[in-house]
């Protein structure tokens, strides 16, 4: 049998002309090739040297997940709890994105959906009420009445509610933070008590620049949210094992399990986005737990199979300390972004 070797750019208009099953040499490696792609190096026969259209459509397709594939990985994602984890324990991976391409698509639409939104991810709002009793005199002191129907008794910490411009947090308030004179005089013989001073009110400034300003943390946010999340991937995989241990399963199985939860909440984060652009005022906070906790227990339920009660007791104690560390390393997060602040 005759072998052609197609050069670059030949490549494609030969492959168009010639039958199905006829042979070619991969340009790669000069192996015999007759399928879509060679068998020895993995390259496709498909020439890369084609028009803007065919390149975008690639981009589209392979760099950005939107393929067939990934849109049956997302429909079963959302709808079939646990059924992504237990396909890809039991082998069945090839009709399914991988654990980790999955979970690197869903959190960069939602983080670029939270930055073409601007949405201020955590917002502060201070109740009138706390402002009052935390006043020295028991009023509110400088607070600018405001309509309470506009937010003005709103949480202190919002999820990702359209950020509104605030007011800074009142002299009468940030006095009930600042240290005494006398313990300040005293700090200045010491490093470390100077540095602490300084912490203090770099943090007390920074609350007030984010209350007047809700987006002001949302790059700190954005940079090292992503960061905690993916640090508490081992973590929750660790939890899973402990109490899964008798499963016989792999610490990836486990991982898995992690990621595909968590591509499910950055996916329930960008309808999240779409409902707060659509209606600001909405309240979401016991809708998004009760969809949270019935999805999470279908999906433990359906990867780790066995009595529903027991493991419904399981995963809460899971889920309890999962929140807790997570809770913990948010609150981290916003003192160090509160006190990198310009201006704190």
């Amino acid at each position: 049998m005759h072998l052609e070797k197609l050069s670059p750019h030949e490549s494609a208009a030969a492959l168009a002309a010639t039958e199905v099953g006829k042979a070619h040499l991969c340009p790669n490696c000069a192996t015999e090739v007759t399928t879509r792609f060679c068998g020895n190096c993995g390259q496709s026969r498909h020439d890369h040297s084609r028009s803007l259209f065919e390149v975008a459509r690639e981009l589209l397709e392979h760099h950005l997940f939107l393929d067939g594939k990934m849109m049956t990985t997302v429909v079963a994602l959302l709808f079939r709890p646990g059924r992504l984890t237990r396909a890809f324990i039991e082998g069945r991976r090839v009709r399914f994105v991988s654990p980790i391409r999955l979970y690197l698509f869903s959190s960069f639409a939602f983080f670029v959906a939270l930055w073409a939104s601007g949405f201020a991810m955590i917002q502060f709002h201070v109740p009138h009420d706390l402002v009052a009793a935390l006043s020295r005199d028991g009023s509110a002191g400088q607070v600018v009445e405001t309509d309470r129907s506009q937010g003005a008794d709103t949480p202190i910490i919002e999820i990702l509610r359209p950020a509104r411009d605030g007011e800074a947090l009142p002299d009468a308030v940030k006095s009930r933070f600042t240290l005494d004179d006398d313990i300040q005089s005293a700090a200045k013989d010491s490093a470390g008590a100077r540095k602490l001073v300084d912490f203090t009110g770099r943090l007390t400034d920074g609350f007030s620049l984010a209350l007047a300003h809700p987006r002001a943390l949302n790059p700190v946010i954005d940079e090292w949210l992503p960061r905690l999340l993916i640090v508490t991937l081992p973590f929750t995989a660790l939890l899973l094992a402990l109490f899964g241990r008798k499963r016989r399963l792999y610490f990836v199985d486990h991982v898995t399990f992690a990621l595909h939860l968590q591509a499910f909440v950055f996916a329930v984060g960008l309808v999240v986005i779409g409902v707060r652009l659509a209606w600001p005022t909405v309240a979401l906070g016991w809708p998004l737990f009760a969809i949270f906790s019935v999805y999470s227990y279908l999906a433990y339920l359906r990867t780790y199979p066995g009595n529903r009660l027991w493991a419904g007791i399981k995963l809460g104690i899971i889920g309890s300390i999962y929140c807790l560390s997570l809770l913990l390393g948010i609150i981290a997060l916003l003192v160090y972004g509160v006190s990198t602040l310009p201006g704190a």
